[in-house]
């Protein structure tokens, strides 16, 4: 069977505060939104320091993490002003 093409749309967008480790799960080469939360930031580190020069098209950006916000806030904040 062959492997479906990316699509170059495609973004992930992760504003679960305590989504962490599962990002090491994902497949490498996909853009990726996260927020910074305490157990999403050590994660995403690890992964700049072993991928350190991905284009924005492949890499992780870590947003700005507020805890006093629900999900669908998080998300519109990463729309409105990303980090």
């Amino acid at each position: 069977m062959a492997r479906p093409r990316r699509s170059k749309s495609r973004l992930f967008v992760i504003v679960d505060p305590e989504y962490g480790r599962r990002l090491l799960e994902m497949e490498p080469g996909w853009p990726v939104w996260i927020t910074m939360s305490p157990a999403n930031k050590p994660v995403v580190y690890s992964l700049w320091q072993t991928c350190p020069e991905p284009d924005h098209l492949t890499g992780i950006t870590g947003s700005q993490f507020d805890p006093d916000i629900g999900p669908d806030e998080r998300f519109l904040a990463l729309l409105i002003h990303p980090k």
